[in-house]
């Protein structure tokens, strides 16, 4: 067992709200290293990321960036893409 494991539980369970009130003692720490070891990369698997939303300015200054370069403000596509 490495050192960086152990410092990276320790961080962890102290960082997590549940465990850090329910492991208060080295030897709390011992007895559920191995639970805390596999529970600690279960929940640094990464999630699903969410596709932030499109800022709403983005059409207009690709507006003026359209009107900048001389084409015709009417047949700006409005449509998102």
């Amino acid at each position: 067992m490495g050192k960086r494991l152990i410092r990276d539980v320790i961080d962890w369970v102290t960082s997590d709200s549940f465990w850090k009130t329910n492991v208060l003692s080295a030897k709390k720490l011992r007895d559920k290293f191995g639970e805390l070891a596999l529970k600690m990369k279960v929940s640094a698997k990464p999630k699903q990321q969410v596709k932030p939303k499109a800022d709403p300015r983005n059409k207009d200054i690709a507006l003026q960036r359209w009107i900048m370069a001389g084409s015709d403000p009417e047949q700006f596509n409005w449509k998102d893409e």
